[in-house]
């Protein structure tokens, strides 16, 4: 049963990904499209294809340097894939736009944490 809900679930985010890749073919506003590079790079970090799923956070702060939702959630693949110097950053902007964001505050804590007790940055 597990493997037919995931086969499902995969053919559902793969549709979503299309209908969004749609949407931004076709979108010349910057807001509305910094939104649809967002979506897309969250149907991407869905699916575990965190390198597309960061250059589309990446391409979205292109559109809207100011959009706390892709620098937190590019922050959150930079923390997965190691990348702590780069999550922070991209946590310290994500704060500077939402300062009483909770889950960015949590974020900057435990990465801010990490890399004291590693000594790195």
């Amino acid at each position: 049963m597990a493997d037919h809900e995931d086969c499902v679930r995969a053919t559902v985010l793969h549709q979503r990904e299309t209908e969004c890749r749609t949407q931004l073919s076709s979108c010349s506003d910057s807001p509305r499209r910094a939104l649809l590079l967002n979506r897309l790079g969250r149907l991407l970090y869905d699916q575990v294809r965190f390198d597309e799923a960061k250059e589309a956070y990446t391409a979205a702060l292109a559109e809207q340097p100011n959009l706390a939702a892709a620098a937190h959630n590019r922050a959150t693949i930079h923390y997965r894939m190691g990348e702590f110097g780069a999550a922070l950053r991209d946590l310290e902007l994500a704060q500077s736009v939402e300062p009483d964001n909770q889950e960015v505050a949590t974020g900057l804590y435990e990465t801010r944490r990490l890399l004291d007790s590693s000594g790195a940055q």
